[in-house]
């Protein structure tokens, strides 16, 4: 009630007596938001339901991977085998188009986490490329905040088929990745597109010595912060 000179307790009161429920203050956690400084220090990747096949009946998965700094759709895989290989596959493409990251992040999937303990084959494949694999702490989704956006704006721009070929699917994500990319301005980004800031900031700058470390200690080990 700014300017009516009524403090916010009788407000409060006013409100109450009115039917309506008194303001609280939300207490929550404080998260802090975070971007690499260039393109390709550090891709994130997830998988997202979005559908069935029509054919087998079975779950058709896409494989997210996006760069962080510009949240730049590097691809996406659609299929109904979500397994080490298929991820190893796809991010040989990526990686051969647009070089190897400083690091992968992920959660805890089991495609790229060994849930029996020592390293799984996705990390010892990392080693090979170059790169560092990076997780999120368990059942922190914000600490993998970039793939959960896209697949939000995803699940909310694009109408699904609840049952299609993997082949349909495949090219609603393709379609959906050239619009997300090229055309569709993102506020985070300060109304530019993600192929804006991926491909200038890609021709100014290198990586950052020894970046990788610095973000997983300051950033991973406390589970504290979204992205």
């Amino acid at each position: 009630m700014s300017g009516s000179g009524v403090s916010g307790p009788t407000a409060n009161k006013i409100l109450f007596a009115s039917g309506f429920e008194p303001v609280v203050k939300r207490k929550g956690k404080h998260t802090r938001r975070f971007a690499m400084p260039c393109p390709m220090e550090r891709v994130c990747i997830d998988f997202v339901e979005i559908g069935t096949d029509s054919e087998t009946g079975s779950k058709v998965e896409s494989l997210t991977v996006v760069d962080d700094h510009s949240r730049f759709y590097l691809g996406a895989f659609v299929t109904t085998s979500p397994t080490t290989d298929f991820v190893i596959e796809c991010l040989d493409k990526v990686f051969s188009e647009h070089g190897v990251p400083a690091m992968v992040h992920s959660d805890h999937g089991s495609q790229w986490y060994s849930v029996r303990g020592g390293d799984s084959r996705f990390d010892a494949k990392c080693e090979e490329w170059g790169t560092k694999h990076t997780m999120a702490p368990i059942r922190t989704p914000e600490c993998n905040g970039k793939t959960e956006r896209v697949h939000g704006s995803m699940r909310a721009e694009i109408k699904m088929p609840e049952k299609a070929s993997v082949e349909d699917y495949a090219a609603l994500m393709e379609s959906y990745v050239r619009h997300y990319n090229e055309v569709r301005p993102h506020c985070a980004l300060g109304y530019r597109t993600p192929k804006e800031v991926f491909e200038k900031t890609s021709a100014l700058g290198s990586r950052i010595p020894d970046i990788a470390g610095m973000i997983e200690e300051a950033f991973f080990t406390s589970g504290s912060h979204g992205f």
